[in-house]
Parts: C-alpha cells; structure tokens; sequence
C-alpha cells in the first residue's frame, strides 16, 4: 500500500487523519487543513488512500481492511487529534475505533452511513446485482474472516452512540447516495448527545468543500 511520506516522518505529532474514500479526492478534504492554524499549529497531517482506491495497491476494498488500516495509522503516528471522514471513510472510521479502541480526541464524520450491511445492499443496488448474488457476496466475505465477523453485526449508529468522545455529525438533506435517515439514526442511538450540522442541497460530494461547513469543522476541532 502506498502512503505519502512527505513531511511524515520528520512531524512530532499527528493532529488530523483525513480519510481518503469512493467519490472525494485528497484534494477536496484538504481544504479542511487550510483554515486550521491558530490552535492546532504544529500539528502534522496524514492523509491515504484505502485499499484498491487510486494510488494504494490492490484492486478490492472491504469494511475489515480498511478499519484495520485507520488502526495502524492510528497506532503508527498517534495519539490522534482528530479524524475526519466522508461517507465510506466516516462508517469505517466509527466502527474502527469500535473494534481496535485506538485513542482519538474527537471525530468529524460527514455523509456517513449508521449501518454496514445497508452500504453493502446499497453498492450492490447501484450495479443491479442480484440479492442472491449479494446474499453469496456477504457468506463469502465471511467466510474469508474465518466467521469472525458477520454484516449484521455491523451495526455503526449503535456503535457511535456508545462512544464517549466528542462526535460531530454532518449530513444534507438531499443526500441521494446517503440518505440523511442515517443521520437521524446516529442521533437516536446516542440520545441527542452528538450535534448534527444539517445543509441544504450540497447533496453527498459537495458538502466536503462547502466553506461553512469547512468553517464550522475547524471549529469543532479547535475546541
């Protein structure tokens, strides 16, 4: 797997993870990093592809890898700050710090789905796979883990409602590859404790580069 090392090795903390994922490129996450500086001046950077997306290796991705990756960064150059997620990243992002309980001071997840199996049913959806072939599609994945995790246990909202560190959520209501349901959904399992940032018509891409939004994640992660 290929991991930009500019800057890396010489940096005496990590501040922020950004999580490369399906349909944002680095570039777009890295407007978050701009207006960040009063606060968290001196902190480094890290940003990565998953695998199989663009110039990692591989050509195949799962929720399994790419939690284990967040992991290994997370052990490799934390304690973290702070990570911040976008859609596939966001999910893999809670349910990995679920499984590998690596420290972070606190998450922004944006477009983020509540519940493993949906994204997988949602995929398959969008390229007209057949339920048995899905159905198959998840025995196998499986069965490749050895039967030590199942997709219905893959359950993110009541994952992110048991976590005890500061969450923001954001999410537009026109989000046609992920429904805002799932952000109503992860405020229901954490009891209205973890604010939610709302937008109007930036739709699932867009919202990533959306200046009040960058503003008001800065924010977040500056308190």
């Amino acid at each position: 797997m290929s991991l930009p090392s500019t800057g890396i090795q010489q940096a005496e903390r990590v501040g922020i993870v950004r999580l490369r994922v399906w349909l944002v490129h680095i570039a777009s996450l890295g407007v978050f990093v701009l207006p960040v500086t009063p606060q968290l001046l001196g902190f480094a950077v890290v940003a990565f592809d998953a695998p199989g997306h663009d110039d990692s290796d591989g050509k195949q991705a799962d929720m399994i890898a790419y939690t284990r990756l967040i992991a290994w960064m997370a052990e490799r150059f934390g304690p973290l700050h702070a990570i911040i997620g976008h859609a596939f990243g966001a999910g893999n992002t809670i349910c990995s710090r679920r499984v590998h309980g690596f420290p972070v001071a606190r998450m922004a997840l944006l477009g983020g789905f509540s519940d493993g199996e949906w994204i997988i049913d949602r995929f398959a959806g969008l390229l007209h796979i057949p339920a048995a072939a899905t159905r198959q599609m998840k025995s196998i994945h499986e069965a490749r883990h050895h039967g030590k995790i199942r997709w219905s246990d893959f359950k993110l909202a009541r994952m992110l409602g048991e976590a005890s560190i500061p969450i923001l959520l954001v999410h537009d209501r026109k989000d046609m590859e992920i429904p805002d349901v799932h952000a109503e959904a992860f405020q229901h399992e954490s009891a209205g404790r973890t604010p939610l940032l709302t937008t109007e018509g930036l739709g699932h891409c867009k919202i990533v580069r959306n200046p009040d939004v960058i503003a008001r994640v800065c924010d977040f992660l500056e308190a």
